[in-house]
């Protein structure tokens, strides 16, 4: 074998190594995003926890996800983009050996404005329930502590806001901002699951 022959074998074999590598990575990808969120928290190992699965069904990416967390932390960290028709899985949970629940606060930027969701899975049942909120601001806000003093306490039923307690039952929550709808669904359970759906109107 020439050494011509030779060096193009060599790249030849180093093009199918580096296509094999992709094809794998692809694989793996597309099987995390073909699990589905029970699934997902089937494997989470925590006395409260809430998984969120955010479905984008709209024209527009969503980006640079920030989280805030008044307790608790995250298990599985939110995707670092959602483009349209795909889904995002993460999961909130208890900060283990605590008498605590797990309450926080998920944004993603969208358009020109962000969108944010907040969960609270308290510890003690007797004292709390269950809730969950959207909020979708007129300008992106910071992700912080006043951000969910503003949801949990502060801000009412608006075109921009909607917040349920599920107490013994269940409710879904729906906004309408400029072209696009979001809801969301959440279970009420120890282990609870939440899902946003956002689509064009």
């Amino acid at each position: 074998m020439s050494e011509k022959q030779a060096v193009s074998l060599k790249r030849c074999r180093e093009q199918h190594r580096i296509h094999k590598n992709i094809t794998d990575w692809r694989k793996t990808q597309l099987y995390r995003m073909s699990k589905s969120v029970e699934s997902v928290l089937e494997t989470i190992d925590s006395a409260r926890c809430v998984a969120v699965e955010i479905t984008n069904k709209s024209s527009y990416p969503l980006t640079e996800p920030v989280t805030y967390h008044y307790s608790g932390r995250l298990s599985s960290p939110p995707s670092p983009s959602i483009n349209p028709g795909e889904s995002g899985i993460c999961v909130f949970i208890k900060t283990p050996y605590t008498a605590c629940g797990t309450v926080g606060v998920l944004t993603y930027k969208f358009s020109n404005t962000q969108i944010s969701l907040l969960v609270s899975n308290p510890y003690d049942y007797s004292k709390y329930s269950i809730e969950y909120a959207l909020y979708v601001p007129d300008r992106t806000i910071a992700t912080d502590s006043n951000l969910y003093t503003k949801m949990y306490n502060e801000l009412t039923e608006s075109p921009n806001f909607t917040k349920t307690s599920l107490g013994k039952g269940n409710a879904s929550l729906n906004i309408r901002k400029g072209n696009v709808v979001i809801s969301a669904t959440m279970s009420n359970e120890k282990k609870a699951i939440v899902k946003v759906d956002i689509r064009d109107a």
